[in-house]
């Protein structure tokens, strides 16, 4: 099955690394980093990705809720389908 490829919002530079932000319409996010030494997967240059709500990462929240706070060593194919999760995931109700 075919799906969109969604594009970052925002991209920033990093002395280390890339950082990418990408904002959905229903309030939910994704930061996504690639950092050498301090992301989970960045020595691999593969991504880690940390879910938003309205601009705050989760902290704890995430599997209160039945997502992860953060998700690790997400190759490009893994971090789409990750972002397609999320992006259907505000269709659901949940509090925060």
């Amino acid at each position: 099955m075919f799906r969109e490829t969604i594009l970052p919002n925002e991209t920033a530079w990093l002395p280390d690394g890339i950082q990418r932000h990408y904002w959905f319409d229903d309030g939910w996010g994704a930061s996504v980093i690639c950092r050498k030494e301090t992301s989970a997967g960045g020595k691999e240059g593969l991504w880690e990705l940390a879910p938003l709500r309205y601009g705050h990462l989760l902290k704890g929240a995430g599997d209160e809720i039945g997502l992860y706070d953060v998700k690790g060593y997400l190759n490009d194919a893994q971090l789409q389908e990750e972002l397609h999760k999320l992006k259907s995931y505000g269709r659901k109700t949940y509090l925060l």
